[in-house]
């Protein structure tokens, strides 16, 4: 069967009439959208263009209940210890010329060594989005058993997401080249946790120079871009998808032989000249509605300015399961469609389903709505309402992002 809706001018590829026509396989769970934060993602865009202050000589032990200060400026960040084996100076993060500057303290003491890093995280937690910074890493202190860690990450109690720099390793593959180091950890409810690394070489010696470093993180997926360029994709069959939200860190620490080396005899610097969040996703401003009082749901779809102009369409499925349909490569579609998404498709963009075919905005935006009259049976009550977004790029005959799905129930 194939399936051809227009939208305006745009012609929707065949590939979704296929998609329709077909039932559902695996992935994404559709309670995913509900660990977001009660009050909405908060996007930011910081340029430090402000003196960020420090405190007097304080110094965190590893584990140091303690180990929160000094609240920047502007209310994003504030200074964090270290709960493992390294330890942490507040005072070695301050901003310098418009820049964060996260510094590792050199170490000329007796042994065992231990040097002091910095650690900032945000004063609050966001979820699924696009996490982008403008950095410069530290680089080799001329003793190749010594080094420091930079890393730009995401941290929860259930994950993270972390794009990392181990100073040792930066130019070693010639004058031209750098690392990075892609880990992702999951942690297991019952303890324990799994891991993934994958180490990616630069064609550049990212301590030379700043350059622009993202993840952007999906419900089902991770993908990692240095320069505007996707370097790596992990995928929930690689390792479960974080769906908690959480705080975005930078830190520059040392002490561990196997991974960022030996204290450094030198001090050394992290430089972080801007950082943005901007929140990829599709929210609902109500999750049910009284079929007493009718009433109207409004639907918001963030996929970002990379859409741009893009064709979207709004599914939908009365299917109440945690399976979806993979669309090939690494999208999955986290619904299981059925019977119903045909006769809620054929009734897109008409007054009970606004804005279901549309096109993105310049920034990547669209808007659509679910609006129930009033006077439905009461017997509809408990009924739930699945939706999930489609990104469509047409001249390629191809999807290009799948939202997470949200949930409305009809309440009596």
């Amino acid at each position: 069967m194939e399936v051809s809706l227009s939208h305006g001018s745009t012609l929707l590829p065949p590939r979704l009439g296929k998609l329709l026509a077909r039932g559902g396989a695996l992935l994404v769970c559709l309670g995913a959208f509900s660990a977001l934060p009660a009050q909405g993602p908060r996007p930011f865009f910081d340029t430090f263009n402000y003196n960020y202050p420090t405190p007097a000589s304080k110094y965190w032990n590893p584990g140091d209940p303690s180990t929160r200060c000094c609240p920047s400026p502007n209310g994003i960040w504030e200074k964090w210890g270290m709960d493992w084996n390294v330890y942490i100076a507040p005072q070695n993060v301050k901003t310098i010329t418009g820049k964060l500057d996260i510094k590792v303290s050199a170490y000329l003491g007796p042994p065992p060594p231990k040097a002091f890093g910095g650690q900032v995280a945000t004063k609050f937690t966001n979820a699924y989005g696009s996490y982008m910074a403008r950095l410069k890493v530290a680089g080799p202190t001329g003793n190749p058993s010594q080094g420091v860690t930079n890393a730009f990450f995401y941290w929860s109690k259930q994950a993270e997401i972390d794009m990392e720099f181990r100073s040792r390793w930066q130019g070693a593959f010639g004058p031209n080249t750098g690392l990075l180091d892609i880990v992702m950890h999951k942690n297991l409810p019952g303890g324990g946790r799994r891991s993934y690394q994958a180490p990616v070489v630069l064609p550049f010696d990212p301590s030379k120079g700043f350059h622009t470093y993202r993840f952007d993180w999906y419900t089902n997926r991770v993908e990692f871009f240095v320069d505007s360029k996707l370097v790596k994709v992990v995928t929930n069959a690689v390792l479960p998808t974080p769906s908690m939200p959480g705080r975005l860190f930078f830190n520059a620490w040392t002490g561990n032989p196997l991974w960022s080396g030996l204290p450094p005899n030198k001090n050394t610097h992290f430089y972080v000249d801007w950082v943005n969040y901007t929140p990829v996703y599709f929210k609902t401003n109500k999750t049910a509605i009284h079929l007493s009082t009718g009433g109207q749901a409004n639907f918001f779809l963030d996929a970002l300015p990379a859409r741009a102009n893009r064709v979207y369409v709004v599914l939908t499925t009365l299917k109440e399961t945690n399976l979806g349909y993979p669309l090939g490569g690494y999208l999955t579609l986290p619904l299981d469609l059925d019977w119903s998404t045909f006769i809620f498709l054929s009734m897109a963009n008409t007054t009970t389903f606004p804005g279901f075919i549309g096109t993105f905005n310049a920034a990547g935006q669209g808007t659509a709505g679910l609006n129930v009259p009033t006077g439905l049976s009461p017997a509809l009550a408990g009924l739930k309402l699945h939706f999930a977004y489609l990104g469509i790029n047409a001249a390629l005959n191809w999807f290009t992002v799948a939202s997470n799905p949200i949930v409305v129930t009809l309440v009596p």
